[in-house]
């Protein structure tokens, strides 16, 4: 049986191993773990949205896109509205993971190129920013 400190060594180790691979996504249950690489990573492309598009994404690494083709196959099969929560500290890459989300929606709903449409729906920032107090 695993103490609550060896359970979050064997956490860190598994997210810090995954980052040094540059493998910044991890998933916990539903949750979708991110660690900021503080760097472009080319893992963002047409290409790779395509990787996830109308596919079973729990046999996938877990991504951004990821979050995103599960909500979007809820809109779409079930059609209820959906949400994705992005939580995190200042400089955590908010803003950053929430526009790769909106470019996947644009590129699934047919477009291939940031479009007018997507940079005003980013320019209007529908995003609420958490900021965790201790």
């Amino acid at each position: 049986m695993f103490s609550t400190k060896n359970f979050v060594c064997l956490v860190l180790y598994n997210l810090e191993s995954r980052f040094n691979k540059s493998q910044i996504y991890t998933k916990c249950g539903i949750v979708l773990v991110a660690i900021n690489p503080y760097e472009v990573l080319s893992i963002y492309g047409n290409d790779t949205i395509q990787l996830y598009r109308d596919q079973d994404v729990q046999l996938l690494e877990p991504h951004i896109f990821a979050t995103a083709e599960l909500a979007y196959q809820s809109m779409v099969n079930f059609a209820k509205n959906q949400s994705i929560i992005v939580s995190g500290e200042s400089g955590a890459g908010k803003t950053v993971s929430a526009k790769y989300a909106m470019r996947y929606f644009a590129n699934v709903g047919g477009l291939l190129e940031e479009t007018q449409i997507e940079k005003k729906v980013l320019a209007s920032s529908p995003i609420m920013e958490v900021s965790l107090v201790e």
